[in-house]
């Protein structure tokens, strides 16, 4: 089942093309009309039984000028069309019912019946897209539903799982409760305080021109576990894994997805955030964290590389025991990669590494 307006890629519920009947219910009117399939994640819709069926259509036209506009119903009867969806949500003036003159909100609903039945897919194409690759960590995007995971209640928050695009640490975010199946939401990597979200939504009741709805939640959440936590202590900083798990939502995991091309290129990648978070991890003694800033300064990531430094942070990494760092470890000394070359070293690294799979498999 899709969550309404944040629309999961593939629903199935009649919105991913195909014909899909909507409308709500002013007298006996009823409208049909095609949407077609949107990539970017503007369309959000699901139909159910209540007095109003709630939905956005991103392909109207204002029913006064014929420019292109977005329109949206909320489940209570309100209804406005907006210039461009997310914040801060602008309303479309010619049908704006806080601008309009001596138009009440039925008169527009009867315009709206009438004229806007007509779909202008160039629009589609006319507007600038919004895709991983071209939205920054801070700028505005559009909440995209994942379909393999199930919406669930937790606390007083709902979890959506996200779809992988939006490149979350846990594939997830949790919204508070009152969002529920409220309006599009749109969220943002907050600017001032690493590794929070910001998100907003749009509130329409009968006879409202509608408000902006905000709200902040940690980004760095990954399991029910972690959440309930935070939920009991919400002033708690992230632990160091947390915190190293946001730092790769703003670099790695943007190499690790295919058809990243030259992921560094990427909007979404901040190189300086990254090693922001893996730093303040890493003084916390995460191995993980540690280990990343080695690859960022062996490689030059956003810095200047240093394989000098680069083996530092291999090395300090290495007393974990962990595998990952210990390879990084014996390929600096077999190299020569900020160290002088001692195969001997790398030899009783390697010994070790090939003990640790053994006892593993």
């Amino acid at each position: 089942m899709c969550n309404a307006y944040n629309h999961r890629p593939g629903c199935d519920c009649g919105w991913g093309g195909g014909y899909h009947s909507g409308g709500y219910a002013v007298g006996s009117g009823r409208t049909s009309y095609i949407v077609p399939r949107i990539a970017d994640g503007r369309l959000w819709s699901q139909p159910r039984s209540l007095t109003y069926e709630f939905f956005t259509n991103p392909n109207a036209s204002c029913p006064v000028c014929g420019a292109p506009v977005y329109f949206y119903q909320s489940s209570q009867g309100g209804r406005v069309f907006f210039d461009e969806l997310g914040p801060p949500w602008p309303k479309h003036p010619c049908t704006d019912n806080s601008r309009a003159s001596g138009r009440s909100s039925t008169d527009l609903a009867s315009i709206w019946i009438s004229k806007v039945g007509i779909l202008r897919p160039e629009i589609l194409t006319a507007r600038p897209a919004i895709s991983p690759e071209n939205v920054g960590p801070h700028e505005w995007r559009p909440l995209i539903i994942e379909g393999g995971e199930p919406t669930e209640t937790v606390g007083n928050h709902v979890r959506f799982p996200v779809d992988s695009r939006m490149r979350l640490p846990g594939g997830r975010l949790y919204l508070p409760y009152s969002w529920y199946l409220s309006g599009p939401v749109y969220w943002r990597w907050d600017p001032s305080r690493v590794g929070w979200i910001q998100l907003s939504t749009v509130e329409i009741r009968a006879q409202s021109t509608g408000k902006e709805a905000t709200a902040s939640v940690p980004g760095w959440l990954r399991t029910d576990p972690e959440f309930e936590a935070w939920r009991t202590c919400p002033e708690a900083d992230p632990s160091p894994e947390q915190m190293n798990a946001v730092g790769w939502a703003f670099s790695f995991v943007w190499k690790s997805l295919p058809g990243s091309g030259d992921w560094t290129q990427s909007a979404g990648v901040d190189l300086w955030l990254a090693r922001r978070c893996f730093r303040i991890a890493a003084k916390r003694g995460c191995w993980q964290a540690l280990n990343n800033l080695g690859v960022i300064y062996e490689t030059g990531l956003g810095v200047d590389s240093n394989p000098r430094r680069a083996f530092q942070y291999y090395n300090n990494s290495a007393n974990s025991g962990e595998l990952i760092p210990l390879k990084h470890l014996a390929r600096c000394y077999r190299e020569g990669i900020g160290c002088a070359v001692d195969l001997a070293m790398a030899h009783r690294i390697e010994t070790k590494i090939a003990e640790i799979e053994a006892a593993g498999s």
